[in-house]
């Protein structure tokens, strides 16, 4: 508390007002005039006196001004009152001041403010560059506490370092160059020395709190440096900055220096010391952040070039491979359709048609999987009786089923109304489904439901097969992913069946869920619109093809998985490699076969062969599992000469 009294405002106060007057001030303003110790805040607070000696009652929060304490010009906020003091007959005779200093406080706030927008601003950051310009431009919105700002990016051999932002200075100023070489001993900025961590201290500048430098002769080095642009009047230009390398981990040498302008009206003080260093790690930070989201993008397009390249890649091999295979499949129809064909010569014939199919199917799937990520494939829809279409597809596993020995059961409503389908698309969708069926159930049923929804038609294809486990469903439609261990007829195919019948439902702006219980089955319920129309590039063609080969082809492979009831079978999943070998063998060997690796092993420990042939992947045991298995069965027993 303080009184002025009397006209001329002499002075008396307390010990606790002492404070806003500092060493340099006190003890002589005690007892003197109010003017003469408050010139630098007269103008500002004269109105507010004469108020209170007309009787008013003023006073502010958090007032901000410049006050001169301990020989700076030092920014303070201050809470104040100032009330009137009346004599008996209650004529205003002084001014009573209650004060209470914030300084602390509001500056606290103010730069916890800074931090955090400097945070939300860096988050945003997807590289360096990006990095420091958001980060000045946080900085530019304190210019109370940040002057100025400098980043400076150096290069790869750290020879130079370029501006990257500023706030508060021009870039490419006198103050602001674009490009510091750090070997030059003249350079008006000493990054080098932040680098290094060294410093003679001939140029003005001490070691900070933390890593940082302080250059305290801006003034001789940059004349005619200004106060930052509306600033209050009197504001003074910053005569000190502090410099700081950043590294962006901590095991490699700075990539970075922040150059920050001090206010010349705050004190140097611890607080302040921490401002700086939390400031310079918060870059620092962002800029980790921001060159890690970098290199991640970077990868990223790496990947996906590399995953065109792909594309394109078996898009071309896949096309130039069903050429030759088209042109030998026709000539080899053309000779199986000859009736004075030796049997055992049609026999061998039918083998290599058949594997020469399932080639030319293998190698259509990857082209069509290629060419729908290249965005090559275009759907070419119809409206059809999607019904009738299904059971046509459906008709051509029945007899596959029916070898498994599985209950083929459909129930396939008749829609409302025909339905616009890509009618080859569709085709692949059902028949892939079916044909995953087929390969994992062995007994049980194989249920085709299609019905109309108020906007969609559902089709399910539900099995009793072995099942998917639950933490693997997540993933059965990305390529090239398969279940291990998992029980199946057979384990041959490119592991793009269900990836690719995902990609088709799609286009079908459809869906696709699967469901499953481990040892229960599998159900697979795709959507398609009863209401979509073909959009833009979408033209339909004006018939509807009648042709079914894909799903036929398919069937018939099936049927082959499905021929291993009563049949000793080689260690391979293939009924046509089965075979082939075996007459091979035959000639000189007695051949046991067997369909998969557990049958394999029944048979091995039985009779223990003097040679096994194995194919590495089958149901049950693979290869190299029968074959460890083989050896450990009977370790004192006589074992294969050969594997």
């Amino acid at each position: 508390m303080a009184i002025w009294w009397g006209p001329e405002l002499i002075q008396v106060y307390n010990e606790r007002w002492r404070s806003f007057l500092g060493a340099t001030k006190h003890p002589g303003a005690l007892g003197g005039r109010a003017q003469e110790t408050w010139p630098e805040i007269w103008d500002a607070i004269a109105p507010m006196i004469e108020a209170a000696w007309r009787g008013e009652a003023v006073g502010d929060e958090n007032w901000s001004n410049l006050f001169w304490r301990d020989g700076m010009l030092e920014e303070m906020f201050v809470t104040f009152s100032y009330s009137p003091i009346r004599d008996a007959d209650g004529t205003v005779v002084g001014v009573h001041n209650t004060a209470w200093e914030t300084t602390q406080r509001v500056v606290a706030e103010r730069r916890l403010q800074t931090l955090q927008t400097l945070a939300a601003k860096l988050a945003g950051a997807t590289t360096r560059q990006q990095a420091c310009a958001l980060a000045a431009e946080a900085l530019a919105m304190d210019p109370a506490d940040v002057p100025f700002a400098l980043l400076y990016l150096l290069d790869r051999d750290a020879r130079r370092a370029t501006l990257a932002a500023a706030a508060g200075l021009e870039p490419g100023s006198f103050a602001a160059p674009h490009v510091i070489r750090l070997s030059d001993p003249a350079a008006l900025w000493p990054l080098a020395r932040v680098l290094v961590r060294s410093h003679d201290g001939s140029d003005g500048s001490d070691r900070a709190k933390t890593d940082g430098l302080l250059v305290r002769d801006l003034q001789t080095r940059f004349r005619g440096l200004t106060p930052p642009a509306g600033a209050p009047e009197g504001t003074l230009a910053p005569s000190c900055a502090y410099l700081a390398g950043l590294r962006l981990t901590s095991d490699d040498p700075p990539q970075a220096v922040l150059a920050l302008g001090l206010s010349p009206h705050r004190p140097l003080d611890d607080a302040h010391r921490d401002f700086l260093a939390l400031v310079a790690g918060q870059i620092g930070a962002g800029l980790a952040q921001a060159q890690a989201r970098q290199r991640e993008r970077e990868r990223l397009e790496r990947l996906a070039e590399l995953d065109r390249a792909k594309t394109e890649f078996f898009s071309n091999v896949s096309h130039e491979f069903r050429t030759p295979l088209t042109l030998m499949l026709g000539p080899l129809e053309d000779v199986l359709g000859d009736a004075a064909l030796p049997p055992d010569v049609k026999e061998e014939l039918e083998l290599v048609r058949r594997n020469a199919g399932r080639l030319l199917r293998l190698v259509g799937t990857m082209l069509d999987f290629s060419q729908i990520e290249a965005g090559r494939r275009r759907a070419q829809f119809v409206a059809v009786d999607l019904a009738e279409r299904t059971r046509e597809i459906v008709a051509l596993f029945e007899s596959a089923a029916a070898r498994a020995d599985l209950d083929l059961r459909v129930d396939l409503q008749e829609l409302p109304d025909r339905v616009w389908v890509d009618v080859e698309m569709w085709e692949k969708i059902v028949s892939n489904l079916l044909s995953n069926a087929l390969k994992f159930t062995f007994e049980g049923e194989i249920v085709v439901r299609l019905r109309a929804l108020p906007k969609h038609a559902e089709l399910v294809i539900r099995d009793t097969g072995v099942g998917i486990p639950e933490e693997e469903l997540p993933h059965v439609f990305r390529r090239f992913h398969s279940v291990r261990h998992t029980r199946a007829r057979t384990h041959e195919g490119a592991g793009i069946g269900l990836a690719l019948v995902h990609e088709l439902v799609r286009r079908h702006h459809g869906r696709i869920r699967a469901t499953s219980t481990l040892g229960d089955g599998t159900a697979f319920t795709v959507w398609i619109p009863l209401d979509r129309r073909p959009g833009l590039g979408e033209s339909p063609p004006t018939t509807t093809p009648a042709s079914v080969a894909i799903a036929a082809a398919m069937a018939e492979e099936a049927m082959q998985w499905a021929d291993t009831n009563g049949t000793r079978s080689l260690a391979d999943d293939n009924k046509d490699m089965r075979e082939y070998l075996s007459r091979l063998l035959a000639s000189h060997w007695a051949v046991d076969t067997a369909s998969d690796g557990t049958e394999a092993l029944a048979l091995a420990r039985r009779q223990l062969p003097d040679l096994v042939v194995a194919d590495v992947m089958m149901p049950g045991l693979d290869g190299f599992a029968l074959l460890r298995s083989c050896v450990t069965t009977r370790p004192s027993a006589r074992r294969p000469s050969c594997w």
